[in-house]
């Protein structure tokens, strides 16, 4: 979808992607979600409509239905197909790509210094902002209510990205377990039946969540599956384990180097269409993934029209990152809003007011959130509508790009509601999910002495007072020198961001990354002109 989508004077109904209705479980085709929102009348008629879809879609209305040619949009849960828009006078205009709402004659986009530092340290813009102030980007689990007449959109929200079902305290591990392993079941269920008469592409790592899909496809019988791994050498680990899990299963496996050939101390950033590709990815709100970019250009002329089977999701209904140090009382928005300014490693040097300015956004996004909810759940929220589907999910355009379909099973509502339903010790450290995932393996004979154990590290009393002095020993890291490329560099970024791309963020940036990804983020803020002048 390069053009912008549609106008007052000149729109149909549009819809992309594929869902199955919850109601009836019926499977729907694009032409299928749009004859599903054609009874809509009212604000309350599209909130459920949009309810009641279970997949990956966005939706578009037929404003002639009502004289006032008002006009409503949708995303699926996660805005897996994202939908931007851009307000101008009584008109509308939407793509699914940001960059296609800016005008020709917009050097700068202006980008308010508030969304830069989020940004910079995140690598995607909070809520419905983007990195150009007049164009938004529709929140997940969200759709709008524009008016001609009054030139108002209204944001209308219809999933709460952590699910209101009643919560599961009382339920036995035990119990759980089986449980999981039936909804999980269902979900791979709904993915087969997608899949059908279609080839099938499956990014496999050595970790659980894409081995848990290809063994699931085994296990139905699905035959016209390939399998791929990428990286800078065949001889890292990840790539021999996911080729012995491919071998194990039966299924055909290509190794695609990350490393374009061509390339010089210049990497990608004279590359007229690996920058197209890069601004597709990016879509105006989000960072950019480049690892993908040879495997996906490759992969899709091997397997033209094939349906790719990311295991984005599984890790976070399994429970990652719950482990982190999370506070509850009468100061715990603003206590939690400060200690995620030090998530994971971080991606950039904060100096102390920036620290501040940061913990101030962060709170005001948890302030936004249902305050009936534990610390926990509230973190959660956050990774739902932030970070899983701006950073993660948002991968998945690499495929999308090449003109490959996507398909994500762990984001199948009912699997995610009931693993969000769980008492909170049952996730932490990933328990029941690896519990789970290694009883699955160890019977179909793809397990392996070696594999990584989330919830052994957390076990370890060591482990978990780390956790609780990490935010303070990443800051202190960040103020450190350190080589900016891993050793290992699993991916290539050295060959591939440390000639040009890196002298342009150490002349042009005011500020010092600490990660690969602070590094791309930085590079994409100057390069797309982003920066205040000087």
């Amino acid at each position: 979808m390069n053009e912008p989508l549609a106008t007052p004077q000149q729109a149909t109904s549009v819809a992309r992607g594929e869902a199955f209705r919850t109601t009836d479980g019926a499977f729907l085709s694009s032409e299928g979600i749009i004859q599903h929102f054609s009874t809509a009348r009212s604000e309350q008629d599209y909130l459920q409509s949009a309810a009641e879809l279970n997949g990956s879609w966005h939706y578009i209305s037929d404003t002639h239905l009502a004289p006032s040619h008002d006009i409503f949009a949708f995303v699926d849960h996660r805005s897996t197909l994202s939908l931007y828009y851009r307000i101008e006078g009584s008109a509308i205009r939407f793509s699914d790509n940001g960059f296609d709402l800016i005008h020709p004659d917009e050097v700068r986009m202006e980008t308010p210094p508030s969304t830069l530092l989020f940004f910079s340290q995140w690598g995607f813009t909070p809520e419905e902002s983007t990195l150009h102030p007049d164009i938004k980007r529709i929140p997940v689990g969200c759709g709008i209510h524009f008016s001609p007449s009054t030139r108002e959109v209204t944001t209308l929200r219809y999933d709460t990205s952590l699910y209101e079902g009643s919560r599961l305290e009382g339920i036995e591990y035990e119990e759980a377990k089986q449980l999981f392993r039936e909804r999980l079941s269902c979900a791979m269920d709904r993915m087969a039946q997608r899949l059908s008469n279609h080839p099938v592409l499956l990014p496999l790592t050595a970790g659980r969540d894409s081995r848990l899909i290809a063994l699931a496809l085994k296990e139905r019988d699905i035959t016209s599956v390939s399998t791929c791994t990428y990286g800078a050498s065949e001889g890292i680990h990840e790539v021999q384990r996911a080729g012995t899990i491919a071998q194990k299963l039966g299924f055909p496996h290509h190794f695609i180097s990350t490393l374009p050939t061509g390339y010089d101390k210049r990497g990608y950033t004279q590359d007229a269409e690996a920058i197209k590709y890069l601004k597709y990815i990016s879509g105006l709100g989000s960072g950019y993934f480049f690892a993908e970019y040879t495997t996906a250009q490759q992969m899709a002329q091997r397997y033209p029209g094939a349906v790719v089977l990311p295991g984005h999701n599984g890790d976070i209904i399994g429970g990652d990152n719950l482990h982190l140090r999370f506070v509850e009382g009468a100061t715990r928005l603003e206590t939690n809003a400060y200690l995620m300014c030090f998530h994971e490693n971080g991606n950039r040097r904060l100096e102390r007011n920036e620290v501040a300015q940061l913990a101030d956004l962060h709170q005001a996004l948890l302030a936004s959130y249902p305050q009936d909810k534990t610390a926990i759940e509230l973190f959660e929220t956050f990774r739902n509508r932030e970070l899983m589907p701006k950073y993660y999910i948002n991968s998945s355009r690499s495929w999308r790009y090449f003109g490959l379909s996507v398909w994500m099973p762990f984001l199948d509502k009912d699997l995610c509601q009931f693993m969000h339903s769980l008492p909170a010790p049952y996730r932490i450290g990933k328990r029941l999910y690896e519990e789970v995932s290694t009883e699955l393996f160890r019977e179909a004979g793809i397990s392996f002495a070696n594999d990584f154990s989330a919830y052994q590290q957390w076990q370890k009393p060591a482990f978990r007072v780390k956790q609780l002095l990490r935010p303070f020993f990443v800051y202190q890291h960040s103020r450190r020198r350190r080589p900016l490329f891993p050793k290992g560099d699993l991916m290539g970024f050295r060959q591939l961001m440390a000639g040009d791309l890196l002298k342009e963020v150490q002349h042009k940036v005011p500020w010092h990354p600490t990660s690969i990804n602070g590094l791309s983020f930085a590079w994409w803020l100057q390069y797309n002109n982003c920066l205040p002048k000087d």
